[in-house]
């Protein structure tokens, strides 16, 4: 199966995986929030991924993320038990990457770094309502070499999920992003894109979002 790509809007809430994508950009913000700009080396401009993985030791299902209590720290809401919800997350940071924090091959690049840090024996989460499709949530178009990367090329550290994303595999992964990143967004479109794209001013306007209390950003989530 391929790699498409999907920008997170609701003109595209049609397509496989939007749900799951859109709780992972709220995932993200809980992750990512409460810590940016406390020298932990997440920034306005750093960009932020996560992917759904099937529960694995070490990684257990998540709650939803429904608010923050009064220190700012995320609030998660209990583990639906409906199967549909039943999935874990792993998360990838540009800076923190590029700081060693992660592995510093993948440094700079969000969506490889959770790729890569997801534990050894994961496997893609697939919604009952959406068999053999798989959601990765990154807050910037992924760029041409990271295109190449997803699709199992070059990279130094290869893509762990690559043969079972690869053309002909069991999985399609659904990349989804929310601002247009410049490196990929020029005259010819994304390889595999679908649905409708908005422009939103790249780093800009991430940049905005990021600027905002981890509150107000999970109010932005919620109507993407």
């Amino acid at each position: 199966m391929p790699v498409v790509y999907r920008q997170l809007s609701p003109a595209n809430a049609h397509l496989p995986t939007y749900s799951l994508a859109k709780e992972l950009a709220q995932q993200c913000v809980a992750q990512f929030g409460a810590v940016r700009h406390t020298q932990a080396g997440v920034g306005s401009d750093s960009c932020c991924a996560a992917v759904a993985i099937t529960p694995i030791d070490g990684h257990g299902a998540v709650g939803p993320v429904v608010g923050y209590d009064e220190q700012q720290g995320p609030v998660l809401g209990p583990v639906p038990a409906a199967a549909a919800q039943q999935y874990a997350v792993v998360f990838g940071n540009s800076q923190m990457a590029a700081g060693l924090v992660q592995n510093p091959v993948v440094g700079g690049h969000a969506e490889r770094a959770a790729l890569t840090v997801a534990p050894l024996g994961a496997a893609l989460y697939s919604p009952p309502a959406a068999p053999a499709q798989a959601a990765l949530f990154v807050e910037l178009t992924p760029c041409i070499n990271c295109q190449n990367w997803l699709a199992g090329a070059g990279g130094g550290v290869p893509n762990p999920f690559a043969a079972a994303i690869a053309p002909g595999g069991p999985v399609t992964l659904n990349v989804w992003w929310r601002w247009d990143y410049p490196d990929a967004v020029q005259a010819t479109p994304l390889a595999g894109a679908h649905g409708v794209f908005m422009p939103l001013n790249g780093v800009v306007g991430m940049g905005t979002f990021h600027g905002g209390t981890p509150l107000n950003q999970l109010v932005d989530t919620s109507s993407w």
